[in-house]
């Protein structure tokens, strides 16, 4: 995978986001951070960000 300045750049904006609301849905990281959904779930599928589940969530299922 070929990083560029942008997507490094939005690659951090992210994992700040993340940092301080560490349970927000995809959607809102792409809300409050304007990183694309597509960008997003790259850097889940590529391990450079994970998935957490909510303690609402697990209740539920």
């Amino acid at each position: 995978m070929i990083f560029n300045e942008n997507l490094i750049n939005n690659l951090k904006k992210v994992k700040k986001y993340l940092e301080k609301y560490p349970l927000s849905s995809i959607l809102e990281v792409n809300e409050k951070t304007k990183v694309s959904i597509g960008e997003i779930l790259m850097f889940i599928k590529n391990g450079f960000i994970k998935l957490k589940q909510s303690d609402k969530t697990l209740k539920n299922n």
